[in-house]
C-alpha cells in the first residue's frame, strides 16, 4: 500500500522531469515573469539574489529561497529554461511525495494511498493546458510544471498544511518542517502569509496543549509512552537543522531591508496599509469558491479570469467547496469519536485555511485576478486528506479488508496512468518560447559585444509589449552583455541593473510606425516594436 501510494504520486512527476531533461528543443527565449525568474536564478548562482519574485504592484515578494532552490537543477543541467521547468516540477513532485509520506507516518498506509489519490486528482487538474487554463505569464505548459511563482507554491503549501496537521497529532518535529516549507511559500508569494500564520499558530498552540496534557500523564508527548529516563532526543538535530535553514532563508531579505532606501519589506507594508480598499466579502467569497472548485472544474475559470462574480459553473463550484467543507467537519467530528487525531487536525486545518484564504482575498486591492488566490485550492485537499485518515475500512470485517485494499491499489494504479498520460500531453518546452523575444535577440545581439555596458530603454506606456522588453534584457544578460535599465524598472530587475548614465551604447524599443525606418540607428522590427541602436545614453 505504501509503495502504491508513492508510485501513484511520483510517477507523473518523474515522467515530466525525464521528458524535460531529454527533450530536444531549440533555443528558448522566455518573456515576462518567466524571464525575470530565469535572470534572478542566474543571480542566485553567484549568491547575489536577496529578494523574491517581482510583483505587479512594484515590489518583490519577501525572499529568494525559490531562486536558490532552482540553482540546484541549474548547476546540474546548466542555467536556462530547461532547468527552471525541471526545478519547478521537482519541487511539486517532492512536496506531493512528502505530503503522502507524512500522512502515512501519522495515519497509516491506507490513508497515504487515499492522500495520493486526492493529490493526484489535483495534479491532473493543474496539468490541463487549454487556452483558458493558462495565462501569458505562466506559459503554455500549464500550472503543474510552470516555474511561475503563483503556481509553484500550491503543492508546497499543501505540504505545509499537512505538516501543521501532523504536529498536534503526535509529531512535534513536523513544526520544523512546516516552518521550512512555510518560509519557502511565504517568501515566494506574500498573499499566503495570513493562511500560514493562522494555521501555523493554531498548530503550535495545539501541539503545546497536547504536550502539557501528556506530560502531566507522565507520557512522552511524541509517542504517548512513558520515558525510561532523561536523554537528548534524537530529533534535536532536525530541530537545529530546520531552524538554521529558516534563519538562513531570512538573512538576505533582512539585509536588503536594512540597506534599502526604502527596503522591500517597507514597500510591502506601505502598499497594503495604503490600499484604500480590498475586495468586498461578496467578491472574495466567490473568488475562493471559484478557486477551490478547481478540484471539480479545472483551472479554466481561474487562471485567465478576473474573479468576484459567480462563475458559469457556480453550482458545481459551490457543491465542490461545500463537500470539502463537509469532509473537514466530518473529519473533526468522526476523528474525535474514533480516536484519530490526524483526521481531527487535518479537518481543522482545512476549515481554518479556508477562512484565512477568505480574509486574505479581502485584503487584495485592485483587479482580483484568479492566479492571486490559486494557492487556496490546497485547503480543500487537506480536508479530503483528513477524511481519508479516519481509517473507515478498518471498521469492515477482516474478510472484506483484503478486497478493499486490492481495489484501492488498482484504483491508485489507474489514477497514476491517467495522470501520466495527462502529463505526456503537456506541450514541449519550445511552447514556452516567445518568438518576439527571439526576433529582438536576433536583431540586437550581433551588434553588441560581450562585457559591453548597454542601456536598454523603452517608450513607457506607449510600448504595449513590456513582456518582450523584459525578455530582451534577460537575453542580453545570458549572452554576457551587461544590460542596464531606467530606475522605473528597479523592482523588476534589482538595483544592480539600474543605469548609471555611463553606458556605452543604448538599445531603444519604441512602438513601430511607418516612420520608424527613418529613426537614427534603426535596426529593424519585431512585431510592433521598433529597435534602435545609439551611442551613449539618451537624455531624459
Amino acid at each position: 500500500m505504501t509503495w502504491a501510494a508513492l508510485g501513484t504520486i511520483l510517477l507523473p512527476f518523474l515522467v515530466a522531469v525525464i521528458r524535460f531533461i531529454f527533450e530536444r528543443s531549440p533555443r528558448i527565449t522566455l518573456p515576462d515573469d518567466l524571464a525575470l525568474i530565469e535572470l534572478h536564478t542566474r543571480n542566485a548562482l553567484s549568491w547575489a539574489q536577496s529578494l523574491g519574485p517581482f510583483d505587479r504592484n512594484n515590489w518583490n515578494h519577501p525572499g529568494p529561497s525559490y531562486f536558490y532552490l532552482l540553482t540546484i537543477p541549474a548547476r546540474l543541467l546548466g542555467s536556462g529554461p530547461r532547468a527552471l521547468f525541471v526545478g519547478s516540477t521537482a519541487i511539486n513532485g517532492t512536496a506531493a511525495a512528502c505530503s503522502v509520506w507524512v500522512v502515512r507516518r501519522r495515519a497509516g498506509d491506507g490513508a497515504a494511498l487515499w492522500a495520493a489519490g486526492v493529490i493526484g486528482l489535483l495534479a491532473i487538474q493543474l496539468s490541463f493546458t487549454g487556452p483558458l487554463d493558462v495565462t501569458y505569464s505562466e506559459s503554455r505548459l500549464g500550472a503543474l510544471v510552470s516555474p511561475w511563482n503563483p503556481t509553484v507554491i500550491v503543492l508546497p503549501l499543501l505540504l505545509t498544511l499537512v505538516l501543521c496537521a501532523a504536529a498536534p497529532a503526535g509529531s512535534p518535529l513536523s513544526l520544523v518542517g512546516a516552518a521550512v516549507s512555510g518560509t519557502f511559500v511565504v517568501q515566494t508569494d506574500i498573499a499566503t502569509a495570513p493562511l500560514i500564520a493562522t494555521v501555523g499558530l493554531a498548530a503550535i498552540v495545539a501541539t503545546v496543549v497536547r504536550a502539557l496534557v501528556t506530560c502531566r500523564a507522565g507520557a512522552d508527548p511524541a509517542t504517548g509512552s512513558t520515558p525510561a529516563g532523561r536523554r537528548v532526543p534524537r530529533s534535536l538535530g532536525w530541530w537545529v537543522a530546520g531552524g538554521a535553514l529558516v534563519v538562513l532563508a531570512w538573512i538576505p531579505p533582512l539585509v536588503e531591508q536594512a540597506t534599502g532606501h526604502p527596503g522591500n519589506l517597507t514597500r510591502i507594508a506601505h502598499y497594503f496599509s495604503a490600499a484604500s480598499q480590498g475586495q468586498t466579502f461578496h467578491d472574495a467569497f466567490w473568488g475562493i469558491i471559484t478557486t477551490q472548485g478547481i478540484l471539480a472544474t479545472g483551472p479554466s475559470r481561474v487562471m485567465g479570469s478576473v474573479l468576484g462574480a459567480p462563475p458559469d459553473h457556480a453550482v458545481l463550484a459551490l457543491l465542490a467547496t461545500g463537500l470539502c467543507l463537509a469532509a473537514a467537519v466530518a473529519g473533526v467530528a468522526a476523528g474525535i469519536r474514533l480516536g484519530r487525531p490526524f483526521a481531527v487536525s487535518a479537518g481543522a486545518v482545512g476549515l481554518l485555511g479556508t477562512g484565512a484564504s477568505l480574509l486574505s482575498a479581502m485584503r487584495i486591492p485592485g483587479m482580483f485576478f484568479g492566479y492571486l488566490v490559486l494557492w487556496s485550492v490546497a485547503c480543500p485537499v487537506a480536508s479530503l486528506i483528513g477524511l481519508g485518515a479516519l481509517g473507515l475500512p478498518g471498521q469492515f470485517p477482516v474478510s472484506a479488508r483484503s478486497a478493499i485494499r486490492l481495489a484501492a491499489a488498482v484504483g491508485a494504479g489507474i489514477l497514476a496512468v491517467v495522470a501520466t498520460v495527462q502529463v505526456m500531453r503537456i506541450p514541449t518546452l519550445a511552447a514556452a518560447s516567445d518568438p518576439v523575444v527571439g526576433r529582438l535577440t536576433a536583431i540586437v545581439i550581433p551588434r553588441l559585444h560581450q562585457g559591453e555596458l548597454v542601456y536598454v530603454g523603452d517608450s513607457g506606456p506607449d510600448l504595449i509589449q513590456l513582456e518582450e522588453f523584459i525578455g530582451l534584457v534577460n537575453q542580453l544578460d545570458i549572452h554576457g552583455i551587461r544590460p542596464r535599465v531606467s530606475r522605473a524598472w528597479r523592482a523588476q530587475f534589482g538595483t544592480s541593473y539600474v543605469a548609471s548614465g555611463h553606458e556605452q551604447v543604448s538599445v531603444l524599443l519604441t512602438s513601430w510606425t511607418r516612420t520608424s525606418t527613418s529613426l537614427p540607428g534603426y535596426l529593424g522590427r519585431a512585431s510592433n516594436i521598433a529597435v534602435q541602436l545609439m551611442p551613449g545614453v539618451p537624455r531624459a
